[in-house]
């Protein structure tokens, strides 16, 4: 998606969420936490306006953790991302 697209289809999510209290789901899948994920919640961030507090984070590909159980990778895991 461009930038441009982009930009209208955060004005159209604000209008319709006003000021509802919203909650943001965040799905990725569970590998290394990347410079261009980060990148991209800060650019969600910036859009929306502090999402981190009302953003609940869905985990997919949990059979990669052949060596680690989920609670080691979030230990493990890259400040930004817990």
């Amino acid at each position: 998606m461009d930038m441009l697209n982009s930009d209208k289809h955060v004005i159209e999510c604000k209008k319709r969420c006003g000021d509802v209290c919203c909650v943001y789901l965040l799905v990725i899948q569970i590998d290394r936490f990347t410079e261009e994920k980060r990148g991209i919640l800060e650019q969600l961030d910036e859009a929306l306006g502090e999402i981190r507090e009302k953003t609940i984070v869905l985990f997919t590909s949990g059979e990669q953790l052949t060596n680690n159980t989920f609670d080691e990778f979030i230990k493990e895991a890259d400040s930004h991302l817990k």
